[in-house]
């Protein structure tokens, strides 16, 4: 069903911290791309998913801003 996708690169391997989310924030981290990153943890206990998050780029984050032209709620509800 997916096979006509590319999978998504592994840029960083270890624990998010600050400084990391900050790289990728910054579009400072290589081979991040322009939106920004998604996170995974690793599974523990009987959870069948692992724990996940997303860390976007500033730069998306202005663009974003721009296409929802100063409707807030829109930008909320997008981000």
């Amino acid at each position: 069903m997916f096979g006509h996708l590319d999978v998504p690169k592994l840029v960083y391997k270890g624990k998010v911290n600050k400084e990391v989310e900050q790289q990728i924030r910054e579009s400072r981290m290589p081979g991040i791309t322009f939106e920004g990153a998604v996170c995974k943890g690793k599974v523990k206990g009987k959870t069948l998913n692992p724990p996940m998050f997303k860390v976007k780029t500033y730069a998306w984050l202005d663009k974003l801003k721009e296409y929802c032209a100063g409707d807030m709620k829109k930008y909320r509800m997008l981000v």
